[in-house]
């Protein structure tokens, strides 16, 4: 198992989504919702990003776009952010935000395969 990377140089691709301490919040939440739900990061020429579920793919989206909803407006009630976040989605942002984390890991040679 790899160290979590340093998340704050995590952000090449951050440019074309949000500046770059929304990204690495988005980082951090993906990263530990990927532990939390059972892969495990190695350093290797795994697929990128790693292939899942439809419901591991919402765990990792909402982990994500709760993370930059609540650095972007610190002052939301759950209830507002749970309605931001499913907006997000259901709009296909998260898609995107999410292989675009995962390449940024891939640099630092960080990829996640299931346990």
């Amino acid at each position: 198992m790899t160290d979590s990377p340093d998340f704050s140089s995590v952000g090449r691709y951050a440019k074309s989504l949000a500046d770059d301490l929304l990204f690495t919040r988005m980082a951090e939440a993906i990263f530990s919702a990927c532990e939390d739900i059972g892969f495990i990061t190695q350093a290797d020429l795994s697929p990128v990003p790693p292939t899942m579920t439809d419901e591991e793919f919402r765990v990792l989206i909402t982990a994500a776009l709760k993370a930059r909803v609540q650095e972007m407006f610190d002052n939301r009630s759950s209830e507002e952010i749970e309605i931001d976040v499913n907006a997000q989605i259901e709009s296909g942002f998260g898609r995107m935000l999410l292989y675009a984390v995962f390449l940024s890991f891939a640099e630092h040679n960080i990829f996640f395969v299931k346990r």
